[in-house]
Order: structure tokens, then sequence, then C-alpha cells
């Protein structure tokens, strides 16, 4: 009989897909940057990319539904303006997708804050992303935020 792999905690698989995400969402970028597969700025090319919204940092997966125009507008209008460590845009990718127990977001977003200041703009966009989804679909649910500076997501729930 072949010997199995030691279970993995929550920390250690939580940290290798962020890892994972991170790698993905660069080679993405890279790829939407070439032009390649319909990524880059283009209106209405897979992955809700707009002229100010680049195409996903996620890829669409099966239950996984693409909300980064819808939050990305919200969070442009509701955020302080006087922000200009996380400007009008920031909000790179929106992912949410309903599962037997809640539903579950992954949102990908730019900040130049660090530290303590990281963590700040991370609360903000959860709580901003709660208002909107309280508002607009009435649900709640646990939330992953990643950042291309930040090798862990910070996690919340809405």
């Amino acid at each position: 009989m072949a010997p199995t792999a030691p279970a993995l905690s929550r920390t250690a698989r939580t940290a290798r897909a962020a890892v994972a995400w991170a790698l993905l969402g660069g080679l993405l970028t890279a790829c939407g940057a070439a032009g390649a597969h319909g990524g880059g700025r283009t209106p209405g090319a897979g992955g809700g990319g707009t002229p100010s919204r680049p195409a996903a940092a996620f890829p669409a997966a099966d239950g996984w539904h693409d909300m980064t125009r819808g939050f990305g507008d919200y969070f442009d209008r509701h955020h302080r303006a006087s922000d200009r460590l996380m400007p009008a845009g920031s909000i790179k990718d929106v992912r949410v997708r309903a599962t037997a127990r809640a539903a579950e977001a992954r949102i990908s977003f730019t900040t130049r804050s660090v530290g303590k200041g990281y963590a700040e703009d991370a609360r903000e966009v959860a709580r901003l992303f709660g208002e909107w989804r309280r508002t607009v679909h009435g649900d709640s649910g646990v939330l992953l935020l990643y950042s291309p500076h930040r090798p862990e997501p910070f996690e919340a729930s809405w």
C-alpha cells in the first residue's frame, strides 16, 4: 500500500490556495497584457473586462459568477474619494458562488497601503461588499480578499 500524505491544516491549505491564485493571476495578467485569450482591457471580453477594469484575475470556474462590474462600480461610488492609496478602479476581480451552507466570494484588489493600512483597506472593501450584497442580493457569506502584495488572503464575513 502506498504511503499517504499527511492532512494539511486549514491555514496551510489557505496559504497554498493563495499562492496558486497569485501565480495564476500573474499568468492571466501576462496573457491579458499580450492580448491572448480575449484578456486585456477589451470591453465585453470574457471575465468582464471594461476599459477601466481589466479582465478577470480569477479564472471562471464552475459555479463562480463574475460580479466585478457590479461591485466595482458600487465601490467606486461609495468609497471615500479622499483615499489616494486606493483610488477608483482598485477592485480588479470579484467572483461569487453559492454553496450548501452560504455564499462565498473572492475579491482581488490593489492598494498602495502597507502593514496596518492594508488591513484597514481590506476591511473597507469587505464592509462595502457586505453593504452591496445585502442591498442587492439580500444574502450573507464568507469573503476572501486577495492583493498582489500579500501572500495570504484577508478573510471576512458579510
